[in-house]
């Protein structure tokens, strides 16, 4: 590590479990909340199916980042798309149709999931062997001799 750089103060590896844990919690939402979920789906995607098709998919997108899997880097494309479509489709449409006083709502989810899809494609770009980095890179020590 060249000397300017700023050492990096969570592991990638921690970072990666935490965003797979709240992808994984966004998939139970969406089981719990299904009735209310439906309603801001465009007209043609209301049926609860789809609802519960969409939480299948983050649980199983976050089960394979925090378990750091052989299929990460494609759900994480696959989630990266999902919450593209789902900011595109909600967020966006809610922004342009509805009323003043709930526009900084939808404005805030759509940044929010167009954040959420970056993260997506960062955490698939991973190699698998860079996640471990720094736990196989520290320098070792010198053992501390004994006082006689």
């Amino acid at each position: 590590m060249p000397k300017d750089s700023i050492p990096s103060v969570i592991p990638n590896r921690t970072a990666s479990i935490i965003y797979g844990i709240t992808i994984i919690l966004t998939g139970i939402y969406y089981f719990y909340y299904s009735r209310q979920i439906s309603p801001s789906l465009p007209k043609f995607f209301r049926h609860s199916f789809i609802v519960y098709t969409i939480g299948i998919c983050f649980f199983f997108a976050g089960f394979s980042i925090v378990f750091d899997l052989l299929i990460t880097k494609i759900s994480g494309y696959l989630l990266a798309l999902l919450l593209f479509c789902l900011a595109v489709t909600i967020e966006l449409r809610g922004l342009l149709n509805s009323a003043e006083e709930l526009k900084y709502i939808y404005a805030q989810g759509f940044i929010r999931d167009l954040g959420l899809s970056a993260c997506g494609i960062i955490v698939s770009n991973f190699k698998r062997g860079q996640i471990y980095e720094r736990k196989h890179n520290r320098r070792r020590s010198k053992p501390v001799q004994p006082l006689s």
